[in-house]
């Protein structure tokens, strides 16, 4: 199991079950290829609820700054 699965099946219950947070659209994600998601970022939080909402493993592109 890789590092993404090992942390996102504990969070996503928490999400779905704790902190009850939803979304919208998630119908029109396709299951397969490619896709962009946008927030709207209601918060900080976003960045961590959305991976755990949609099914699909999700990639953040990150500034080379966050590195340093």
């Amino acid at each position: 199991m890789s590092w993404y699965g090992f942390f996102k099946v504990p969070f996503t219950q928490f999400v779905k079950h704790g902190y009850k947070a939803t979304i919208t659209g998630a119908e029109n994600i396709p299951a397969t290829g490619p896709v962009i998601l946008a927030s709207n970022h209601v918060s900080y939080a976003d960045t961590f609820l959305t991976p755990a909402l949609i099914k699909r493993q999700v990639t953040l592109p990150v500034k080379a700054e966050a590195f340093r």
